[in-house]
């Protein structure tokens, strides 16, 4: 009977809905939601443990402005919605009064809800390094094959594709680039990132292989040899190989953005709320570049750790497992795999996982293999809403 009640009562907390917190959603696309998998998962814990984890998710919301999705082996178990899709600051408004503003930000219209569509940031690397390891897999492209092969006039001796996966290629950071040259009314694109680093040649920060730092370039001269290779544009190979097997009819990038349904589409914030405009370095892709929303990241991530429709069960673990190695390093502070973080830690275990952070966005995921745990946080706030929530998430389970 107390089991009944428990089970009771969060099912009423999770179906509510309020001003802040929209209540799971179920969709066309989307039917794991069903209150059945719920009472599964609260009949799997204890009361005390199930009281810990709703009262957790509602800590949880009350922060976050953006959408939380829990999974359990191939079953949504909690998805929530919080906040809005533009914050209305005084400083980004400043004709309307606070009255007015407020007025603004509680419209139905401009709340988060689980189908809301977010730059995902790093979090697009996984999908790159996908791309690549399909290519890889086919035998078009070789983790061995050097930067130099594809562009050759570019002047890094001796970086591989493997370099560039796993962060140790020692290429700079294009994020630091002077690029004032360039018309900023336009996106900067892969191949002129190309055209920079072939024409100015910004010295390399360590010869390849003997140091691990986390660098974007890597990942969008990736993209750019993703489209050389399979000579098509990085947005079409990667949709046709990667998104529609997974289910992801819905997933686009920057290149697109001006086609789709604005009204969707959440607006970056900074921590002091002010809204994040748009900015040349967006239209780069593979390190970032693809919008997305936790219905199709679920889809994703049933479709390529769980069911291996994007590739072999050996391809994903080998992307699983450290790859960022050093000669003569016996251990590293960060353990990175191709597109993925990865860690092991003495109370929690193995564990995969990849923050995204980028002009107002601010993402993070985990999957622990050993219990196909699965959490997605998506936010357009830079407020430390989600900040160490996955891991206490895992720990709820865990007790």
């Amino acid at each position: 009977m107390r089991r009944f009640f428990y089970v009771a009562l969060l099912l009423f907390l999770t179906l509510q809905t309020d001003a802040q917190c929209d209540a799971p959603v179920r969709s066309k696309e989307d039917t794991t939601l069903a209150g059945t998998q719920l009472i599964d998962f609260a009949n799997s814990l204890t009361p005390r443990q199930y009281y810990t984890f709703d009262s957790l998710l509602n800590v949880i919301c009350q922060k976050l402005n953006g959408v939380l999705l829990v999974a359990i082996d191939d079953s949504v178990i909690y998805c929530r919605s919080a906040g809005y899709l533009k914050l209305y600051s005084k400083a980004g408004y400043p004709q309307y009064n606070t009255a007015q503003r407020a007025d603004m930000r509680r419209k139905k219209s401009n709340a988060i809800t689980p189908d809301t569509f977010f730059e995902l940031a790093s979090l697009s690397k996984q999908f790159t390094a996908a791309a690549v390891l399909k290519l890889v897999s086919e035998e078009k492209l070789s983790l061995q094959d050097t930067l130099r092969h594809f562009f050759p006039k570019l002047p890094y001796q001796n970086i591989t594709i493997h370099h560039l996966l796993s962060h140790t290629s020692g290429l700079p950071e294009y994020f630091n680039f002077k690029l004032n040259r360039y018309d900023t009314s336009n996106l900067l694109t892969n191949n002129e990132l190309v055209n920079v680093l072939t024409k100015y040649r910004p010295k390399i920060l360590f010869q390849p292989g003997t140091q691990y730092q986390y660098i974007n370039t890597n990942y969008a001269l990736l993209a750019a040899i993703v489209a050389l290779v399979s000579d098509m544009k990085f947005e079409t190979y990667v949709r046709q190989n990667l998104f529609l097997p997974a289910g992801m009819s819905n997933t686009f990038f920057i290149t697109e953005k001006s086609l789709q349904n604005q009204a969707k589409i959440a607006t970056g914030h900074l921590r002091s709320e002010s809204e994040v405009k748009p900015y040349f370095m967006d239209g780069t892709m593979g390190d970032k570049g693809i919008y997305s929303n936790v219905l199709e990241l679920f889809k994703w991530y049933k479709a390529y750790f769980l069911d291996y429709k994007i590739l072999p069960k050996e391809w994903v673990e080998y992307a699983s497992q450290q790859e960022n190695c050093l000669f003569g390093v016996d251990s590293m502070p960060e353990l990175y795999g191709y597109g993925l973080r990865l860690k092991v830690h003495k109370k929690y275990g193995y564990y995969i996982y990849h923050g995204g952070l980028w002009r107002g966005y601010n993402h993070v995921w985990i999957y622990r293999p050993s219990d196909r745990f699965y959490a997605i946080f998506l936010s357009n706030f830079v407020n430390g809403g989600h900040r160490g929530r996955t891991l206490q998430l895992m720990q709820i389970k865990d007790k």
